[in-house]
This record gives C-alpha cells, sequence and structure tokens, in this order.
C-alpha cells in the first residue's frame, strides 16, 4: 500500500511541475517535500531489513528522477523527444537477481536539473545515503549477494 500511496505522490508531483511550466515558473512546492519521504522511507526499510520494499521504492524513486531529468529538459528546449532512461527504472531490483552489476554502473548526477535545482534543496533519485540504507536493509535481511551489488552504486559518492 506505502508503494501506491508514493507512485500517487510521484504522479501528483509530475502533474504540479508540468503545470508550474506553463506558467514559466516552476515552484514545486510539493515536489520540494519528496526527498524527505524518499529518505525516511529507505531508513525504515532500513531498521527492518526489508529488502524487496526498498528496492521497490528505489525503482519508483529512480523512476521519478528520469522524469523530472526529461521535464527539466524540454523546460529548456534541449529535446523534444527523449525516451525515459530505462537503466535507471529497474537498475535496483537487478539487485535482487543473479544478473552482475553493471561495470560502469551510471552515477547519479542530478546537475542537469536546470530549473529544479533552485526549488529543491537535493536531488530527487538516489543519494549516497540512499545507497547506503539499502546497503543496511540487505544486511539486515541476510542478502549477501544485493551488498555485494550495491557497492558499485556507492562508489561515486567515496572520496578516494
Amino acid at each position: 500500500e506505502a508503494r501506491s500511496i508514493l507512485r500517487r505522490m510521484h504522479r501528483a508531483a509530475i502533474r504540479e511541475l508540468r503545470q508550474d511550466s506553463t506558467t514559466g515558473m516552476i515552484q514545486g512546492k510539493f515536489l520540494s517535500e519528496l526527498p524527505r519521504l524518499h529518505r525516511s522511507l529507505m531508513k525504515f526499510c532500513a531498521k527492518g531489513g526489508n529488502i524487496t520494499p526498498a528496492l521497490n521504492f528505489a525503482d519508483d524513486i529512480q523512476f521519478l528522477a528520469s522524469r523530472i531529468r526529461q521535464h527539466a529538459k524540454l523546460f529548456r528546449g534541449l529535446s523534444k523527444n527523449e525516451e525515459l532512461e530505462s537503466g535507471w527504472i529497474t537498475l535496483s531490483s537487478r539487485l535482487l537477481m543473479d544478473t552482475p552489476t553493471p561495470e560502469n554502473a551510471p552515477e547519479t548526477d542530478f546537475s542537469d536539473g536546470g530549473a529544479l535545482s533552485t526549488v529543491i534543496d537535493r536531488p530527487i533519485g538516489l543519494t549516497g545515503q540512499d545507497w547506503k540504507l539499502i546497503l543496511i536493509a540487505a544486511s539486515r535481511g541476510g542478502h549477501w549477494k544485493v551488498c555485494v551489488g550495491t557497492l558499485p552504486f556507492i562508489r561515486p559518492y567515496v572520496k578516494e
């Protein structure tokens, strides 16, 4: 049920974003609350060692992030028919399967948020802290393959 509520909230945020962009000024009042909600959900999953809901939430969060990046590019006029970034949509779900983690895992760089960066105080999408919470959930749930598979996604956030 939490996932369906989250998806409804994501759809509402996208509607708000579309409405704001028609006026030419993005306020994103609803959208600005989502990062805190995302973090709370991930913390809840990490506390209980609930890896499946954590990965489901991660998929939904990354899907929303891809939609926002797509919308930001359209808003700035950079692209007219760009398809959704399908690699982001199921990236975290592959961690539960025996699919090896890609050698060059895409980094969660949201610097192309454009007009949204002034509205949102942190990126919409998984950050290093969120990947760490997924790692904790997997560890507490005894899913060692997910723990190992998560490491490449944390790499961009670790200073060498």
